[in-house]
């Protein structure tokens, strides 16, 4: 979570601008409306965040609908955005917007798993580009008790590798967190009655391996997975 303080004084430029002149990944801030929970809107406040080389933020005003999940291109102006899939079959599709707000490409809601119930809703979870933008990893509910984590190439958004995740919690949602190690990062799974646990995935070629990590027990995300991931 990050907190920014009173004392920081933010500078505001243009969203592109910020990409090319940031060091470090920008990161993706909401705020929502007032009020938009009682009245069902779902309007928000959206800008980029940049903390070095000196700390700016740069509003995306023509994105401005709440999403579960949204993740910003290293490089480009581009934006990937998971709509809700709360309520509606057709929602949890992927979407990568523009700056402007326009589309520039639509991943459909993927299917449910032949055989699951009919109440399952499928939907994509969670996004995230990898640090040089070359791949966007995309986590995706196919059933109660899966998930299938897709590696898509940024050209033209097929998919390179799929890998089917077994989720322990039933339904949990799934979340990617970077971690320090090059190629490697983790699959956090967490449900409502506060139960949670972690895989750690690296690249093996253009495969993914994911391990569970089994002596885990802070419900809190993980950022760094243990020494021994090397010999997976």
């Amino acid at each position: 979570m990050l907190l920014l303080k009173d004392t920081i004084a933010f500078g505001r430029e243009e969203p592109a601008n910020l990409l090319h002149r940031t060091r470090c990944r920008p990161m993706v801030l909401e705020k929502a409306s007032e009020g938009w929970a009682l009245t069902g809107t779902e309007a928000v406040r959206i800008s980029l965040c940049g903390l070095t080389p000196r700390p700016s933020l740069a509003p995306l005003s023509a994105v401005s609908t709440i999403s579960s999940s949204h993740h910003a291109h290293p490089s480009m102006p581009l934006l990937a955005k998971i709509e809700h899939r709360w309520q509606k079959p057709d929602e949890g599709k992927l979407l990568l917007l523009r700056f402007d707000g326009s589309i520039a490409f639509e991943i459909p809601t993927p299917q449910r798993r032949k055989g699951s119930p009919a109440r399952e809703t499928p939907g994509y979870t969670d996004c995230r580009f990898d640090d040089d933008g070359r791949y966007l990893w995309c986590a995706a509910r196919i059933s109660a008790d899966e998930i299938e984590v897709q590696r898509r190439e940024t050209d033209g958004w097929s998919v390179v590798s799929r890998t089917l995740v077994e989720d322990p919690l039933g339904e949990g949602s799934a979340t990617f967190f970077p971690t320090p190690e090059p190629g490697t990062f983790s699959l956090w799974f967490a449900e409502g009655g506060g139960g949670s646990c972690v895989y750690w995935a690296a690249r093996d070629g253009v495969d993914t391996r994911f391990a569970l990590e089994p002596s885990l027990c802070d419900p809190t995300p993980p950022c760094s997975p243990p020494a021994a991931a090397s010999s997976w």
